[in-house]
Parts: structure tokens; C-alpha cells; sequence
């Protein structure tokens, strides 16, 4: 019976002790086709200029100061006359500080250089080369923004196609981590749901990397002061003597530190059975916890606490997949397995080859249906009036070029401005031909066709016949 009892209660100490647990659940993923993923990407390139132009450099990430400051005055008087006269006064300090000694012609002799005020403390920031340095490195890293954004050959290759998958989270249980940092990995794995199912890769997925940024400060400043003084007689003579002395201690800390929240693990090995897979930590917040005035650990450390806590709520991410050489135009069915056991990984066992082995249950299996582009004929003749605004729809067919944010349109010799040139998805785009003089020119010397052209980078030129007419149309 007795070691029954010591069983149970050992079982029920490591109950207690166990690891916390987190409840996820996933929501039936959103699905965005080769149109659509190409439009949003034509207009988050569109978005990033204006958005970068008003991004500055970071002020500074950490400070650190420390000052100490010593004062010291010591009198001493001898009153071999009258022993009771007044005592001396110690002279004032009047902001003078003793820094060294210097030999004269009666000996050692202390000098005082004045003590400088407190500065005002320097601003923290970056240098001119590390400013210099930074915008150099923000301007690369835009530059591999739009090149994602414009779409890289692979991405406009004719026989690929795009889709989108967007995967709602939550999590429904609230999880206080104590003083060490957590992750929760959800892991996706993505299959051809039927035999032929065209070769496709994870080109993006996102959010890549959330943080928080929080600012933490610390003061520490130790003040002592001391003085003495000592009276006395011998012998009729009168001694007196006083001390008195002063030393302060400050440090300063400051730092602005970045917690990650989530980021995306991307993984090129193929699962068993086929297929790709990705997955998404996420993580706790950082909070701080005020201990209380009877803790042992506030008499003898911090007066803070720092903690993680993993809150209850809704998760998002993406998942950007690029099929190859696809063939046909049929919408291709895929298979998408969610896994997560709830259980926290640690954060540096956060990677797919020890975080994700564990358990091969999926929490949920989607049937996933990735839509194909709507079939258009490629576009052989325009109509044009010069003298109105016209609206253009071009496409390029089933066998044409792609269509990207850096394609220039020109009909005869005038070029069509950027912003009248709208992205409709792969092979199709929407034009507003504004009137122009150059075109007018060509319709009253009794010219009544033009070229067309539509230049795009890495993909063959389309070509187009512009038909100038006369119309009654309202004049802009």
C-alpha cells in the first residue's frame, strides 16, 4: 500500500511538473490563383517606393554609461595661543577637486583643478559610416524586394503558374512560460493530390520574421557622505581637526531589444510520400513582472522579473507556390496536412530536423483546388482614336509572353505613360491611350495603322496592329 501511495504521488509531481501544452486549431485555407497572386505582387511593387522613402536609419540599439564621482575635504588647525578660540572652518569645496601633486620649493603641495558640471549626455546614435552603411544595406535589400516583386524568370516562365495559400490560426489556450523562451511549430506539407500533378516548389512564405521591440532602462546611483571632527588639549595647546567626504556612484543602461514572434522554417527535402513542406514558429511575449517587496529575490537581485507568456489568438501566414511546366489548363487539386502536437520547443531546438520529427498525426487535412487562369485569344488588333481617351484590354493567348509590372507598352512612336498601364494577371493588361499628338500626326497625313509593341524583360515582344479612327467621342 505504501509505495501504491509513493507511486501516485510520483506521478502526480510529474504531472505537475510537465511541460505546458498550447491548443491549435487551423480554419480551411484560402486559395488565390495565378491572376491574382501576380496583380498583388504588381502592386506591392507599386507600394514600395513611397513606403521606403519614408524609412530612416534606427537611432541606436544600445547605450551604456557609468560615472563615478569622489569628493574629499579634510582641515586640520593648531592654536598654540588661546585654546579657546573659535574652531576653523573647513573650506568650501566651491565645485574644486584634488587630482594630483606637485613638487615646490617647500615640498608637496596639492592642486585643485575645477570640477567640471555634469555634461549632458551624449545622444546615442549611429555614426556618419554606420548610417552610411545602413542605407546602403536598406537600399540592397530594396532592390531584392522589387526583384522578388517583379517575378524572376521561374515565376514568369509561361508554362509555370502561381498560387496562394493562406492558413488562419488560432490559438485558444493561454500558456505562461516562466522565465524561458518557447515556440509553438506548426508544420504544413503540401501533395499532389492525384497522380501528374505538375512539379512545384515554396517560392514564399510569409509573415518571414515578426518581432516586438521593446525599450528597457536601468538606474543605479550609491551616495555616501561622511565628516568627523576631533577637539582636544595637551599641555595648554589646543588641537582641533575635521573630515568630511563625499562619493557618489551612477550607472545608466539602455537598450532597445527585439523579440521575435513568429518566423517562417523553410525546408527543401521532400517528405516521404512527395511533395513539399514549410512550417511557422511562433512565439511568445516578453513581459515584466514587479516582485513583491517580501521576495527574497528582490532583496538580493532585481526588483523586476522578466517572464514570457504565450497569449490566446488568431495566427496568419502564407505560403506562395510556384507549379512547373504545367500543360494544361486544368486547375490542379492538392492535399495539405497540418501537424502540431501542441507541445513548446525550445528556443534553440526551433529547426526542422528536431522540432518536426516528433509525431506524424496531422491536426487537420485539406483538399485544396488551385484555380486555373481564365483563357483569353491573343489580342491582334487595337482601335485607337487619337483625339479621345481610349481604354485597351491586351493579352497575349495561351502560347504568349508573361506580362510583368516592368512591361513598356508602345503604340507607333509614342510610349504609354506607367501609370495608364494596369496589370490584369499573366498574359493580360488594361490600357488608357490618352490623346496624342504624335498619333494625330499619323492619322492627318491619311496614316491609318500603326505598330504596337509590348516590351517586357526575359519574355518575347508582343506585337500588336493599332488602327487609328476618327470618332465623335468626348474630348479630355
Amino acid at each position: 500500500m505504501t509505495l501504491r501511495r509513493l507511486h501516485l504521488l510520483l506521478v502526480l509531481a510529474l504531472a505537475g511538473c510537465a511541460a505546458p501544452l498550447v491548443d491549435v486549431t487551423v480554419s480551411e485555407p484560402k486559395v488565390y490563383g495565378d491572376d491574382q497572386v501576380l496583380r498583388t505582387l504588381a502592386t506591392l511593387r507599386a507600394r514600395l517606393g513611397p513606403l521606403a522613402e519614408g524609412i530612416r536609419p534606427g537611432d541606436y540599439q544600445e547605450a551604456f554609461g557609468f560615472r563615478t564621482d569622489e569628493r574629499t575635504r579634510t582641515t586640520l588647525g593648531i592654536n598654540l595661543a588661546d585654546p579657546d578660540a573659535p574652531l576653523p572652518e573647513p573650506p568650501p569645496l566651491q565645485g574644486a577637486q584634488p587630482r594630483g601633486w606637485a613638487r615646490g620649493r617647500r615640498g608637496l603641495a596639492s592642486i585643485y583643478y575645477p570640477y567640471p558640471p555634469y555634461p549632458r549626455p551624449l545622444q546615442p546614435g549611429l555614426t556618419f559610416a554606420e548610417q552610411l552603411r545602413q542605407r546602403v544595406g536598406g537600399a540592397q535589400l530594396l532592390s531584392s524586394y522589387e526583384l522578388l516583386f517583379l517575378g524572376d524568370t521561374r515565376l514568369l516562365d509561361r508554362g509555370s503558374r502561381a498560387a496562394l495559400l493562406r492558413f488562419d490560426l488560432s490559438f485558444n489556450n493561454y500558456v505562461d512560460l516562466g522565465g524561458r523562451r518557447r515556440f509553438a511549430v506548426v508544420e504544413f506539407v503540401v501533395k499532389g493530390k492525384r497522380a501528374g500533378t505538375p512539379r512545384f516548389s515554396v517560392y514564399l512564405l510569409s509573415p518571414e520574421y515578426s518581432s516586438m521591440v521593446s525599450q528597457e532602462r536601468a538606474l543605479t546611483r550609491l551616495v555616501s557622505e561622511y565628516a568627523g571632527q576631533v577637539l582636544g588639549s595637551w599641555g595648554g595647546i589646543g588641537v582641533t581637526g575635521s573630515r568630511g567626504a563625499s562619493s557618489q556612484t551612477r550607472e545608466d543602461f539602455e537598450a532597445l531589444l527585439e523579440t521575435p514572434l513568429q518566423f517562417a522554417v523553410y525546408d527543401s527535402r521532400e517528405p516521404a510520400g512527395g511533395g513539399r513542406r514549410f512550417a511557422f514558429a511562433f512565439g511568445p511575449r516578453r513581459r515584466l513582472h514587479e516582485r513583491s517587496a517580501l521576495n527574497p529575490a528582490r532583496w538580493f537581485g532585481a526588483n523586476y522579473d522578466i517572464a514570457y507568456e504565450l497569449q490566446p489568438g488568431p495566427r496568419t501566414c502564407q505560403a506562395l507556390l510556384v507549379f512547373h511546366d504545367v500543360t494544361d489548363q486544368a486547375p490542379v487539386e492538392l492535399e495539405v496536412s497540418v501537424f502540431c502536437d501542441g507541445r513548446l520547443v525550445a528556443e534553440e531546438d526551433v529547426d526542422m530536423a528536431r522540432a518536426l520529427r516528433r509525431g506524424r498525426r496531422p491536426l487537420e487535412t485539406f483538399d485544396v483546388r488551385c484555380p486555373a487562369p481564365a483563357p483569353s485569344a491573343r489580342t491582334r488588333t487595337v482601335r485607337v482614336d487619337p483625339s479621345v481617351t481610349t481604354d485597351v484590354l491586351l493579352a497575349s493567348g495561351p502560347d504568349g509572353p508573361s506580362f510583368s509590372p516592368q512591361s513598356s507598352v508602345l503604340l507607333g512612336t509614342a510610349a504609354v505613360p506607367a501609370a495608364d498601364v494596369r496589370l490584369l494577371g499573366r498574359g493580360r493588361m488594361a490600357l488608357r491611350v490618352r490623346p496624342s499628338p504624335s498619333l494625330q500626326a499619323l492619322l492627318a497625313r491619311g496614316e491609318q495603322k500603326a505598330a504596337g509593341r509590348v516590351v517586357t524583360p526575359d519574355q518575347p515582344d508582343l506585337t500588336v496592329q493599332v488602327e487609328l479612327v476618327r470618332g465623335g467621342g468626348k474630348r479630355e
